[in-house]
């Protein structure tokens, strides 16, 4: 997938270059900003366009049709191809799995015995799923820095900090265990 100031559409890369789908196959199909219309009509169509791609580079009479239609990748912008609905993923690594499993049960042995014998999945959130070379935010998770809670020497200066800014202060406070989650100037203690 690609968009040179368009729509992202369907594209081939050759060499340095993106050959336009839509434009030199003339199908509605590679217009479309994935390629899920075309991944769905399945193989044996897959099989028929890549012989036809294949024709367009190599036969002598198509040459203007392929040149008209070629873009350089350079001033192209990349897309992902596909929508990516729903997947699973697999703990591939032993050190991976023994990582989450100490999350996940702490105190007791971090891999389970099944592991070494069968894949273990896990959902994955297809919202993560993202075209190479995008920027990705990381969570912050906590940071030592000036907190709204008055009682700050309690728990050491840690303060939660929170993906989304809407939150009120008493949902601020709740969310660090501040047992005066209602009072804007005092604080009883945690319940930590």
């Amino acid at each position: 997938m690609f968009s040179d100031g368009d729509r992202p559409r369907v594209g081939v890369r050759i060499g340095d270059s993106v050959l336009d789908l839509a434009g030199v196959l003339g199908e509605q199909v590679f217009a479309e900003p994935s390629l899920n219309a075309f991944m769905a009509q399945g193989r044996a169509r897959w099989t028929d366009v890549r012989a036809r791609i294949t024709e367009l580079l190599i036969l002598e009479r198509h040459r203007a049709a392929v040149e008209a239609a070629l873009r350089p990748l350079s001033g192209v912008r990349l897309h992902l191809p596909f929508e990516v609905g729903d997947y699973v993923d697999f703990y591939a690594s032993e050190q991976h799995a023994a990582n989450v499993g100490r999350l996940f049960r702490p105190g007791s042995e971090p891999l389970l015995p099944n592991w070494r014998y069968l894949p273990v999945g896990y959902h994955g959130r297809s919202g993560t799923v993202l075209a190479s070379g995008t920027p990705v935010t990381r969570p912050s998770g906590q940071y030592l820095g000036p907190t709204a809670c008055p009682c700050s020497a309690r728990h050491g200066g840690w303060t939660w900090r929170p993906r989304s800014d809407s939150w009120s202060e008493p949902a601020r406070r709740r969310a660090r265990g501040c047992a005066s989650a209602s009072s804007p100037t005092t604080c009883s203690g945690h319940s930590w």
